[in-house]
């Protein structure tokens, strides 16, 4: 289910219509005459690399109007979820108070709350379930340096930084070629990345989020949830564009590479 703000123009139709094909629901969807509708544009080379973006949009907060419309949606559904990812990209749909009242709420009902961060509300989901920054948002959030070849100790102190400054239960951080770190405090994991062909990046942070809120949902272990993120995310890197990851291949791959 997808609660966010779209204008009212072509390209909010032509996003309606592509959720209307894939069978995922719009009616949570606030169309906005305020704003546009966020158009990214890529320029892909022949090599199939991804040379430069263009993005046409605003990142100013929604009105209050906005977001009491969007949090009287979320209080409909918010009681028949598993999980709640904050997808936070910064356009202005997440502000402070949005993202408390959704936190605070998933809370009272137990339901697992999943954030991929960026640094304008960086600190704003304190009581979240698990905190996905990846290594360059969590550098400039912290205000920290870290070295080039990263190990345990390292990230553990990284860690424990981000727990004193803000209360989440877990930090899940993706370390490029280096992998994947998970850490509640008490239990932690750096896993390696798996060697693949990487064609382009574009939604890797978005099917970690996904993977690891699908295993957190499920009751997997602290462990296997960045074992299965981190698979994915190197799945999506081998595709040309965002694309959704196959999930036949994503079987296959945990089966070959996690037993």
């Amino acid at each position: 289910i997808i609660c966010s703000v779209i204008g009212k123009d072509e390209e909010g139709d032509v996003f309606l219509k592509t959720l209307k094909e894939n069978g995922i629901s719009g009616d949570h969807l606030l169309r906005s005459a305020n704003r546009p509708t966020t158009l990214k544009s890529r320029v892909i080379g022949n090599n199939l690399q991804q040379l430069i973006r263009l993005d046409s949009e605003t990142d100013s907060d929604i009105t209050t109007d906005e977001t009491n419309y969007i949090r009287d949606k979320i209080k409909i559904i918010i009681g028949s979820c598993d999980a709640i990812i904050f997808q936070d990209y910064d356009k202005g749909l997440l502000t402070p108070d949005l993202i408390r009242y959704v936190i605070d709420e998933a809370n009272k009902n137990n339901i697992p709350t999943i954030v991929d961060p960026k640094n304008r509300n960086f600190f704003a989901y304190a009581g979240a379930t698990l905190f996905k920054p990846n290594l360059k948002e969590l550098k400039e959030g912290l205000h920290i340096t870290l070295p080039k070849l990263l190990n345990s100790g390292t990230l553990k102190d990284a860690a424990g930084q981000l727990f004193k400054k803000m209360k989440v239960n877990g930090l899940l951080l993706t370390l490029s070629d280096q992998g994947i770190y998970i850490d509640n405090g008490h239990e932690r994991h750096l896993l390696p990345a798996h060697i693949r062909n990487i064609y382009d990046v574009s939604g890797a942070g978005d099917t970690v989020a996904s993977i690891a809120a699908i295993a957190i949902a499920s009751g997997l272990s602290l462990q296997l949830v960045a074992e299965m993120a981190n698979i994915a995310g190197g799945l999506v890197c081998e595709k040309v564009g965002v694309a959704p990851i196959d999930r036949n291949d994503f079987i296959a791959e945990c089966e070959r590479l996690l037993t």
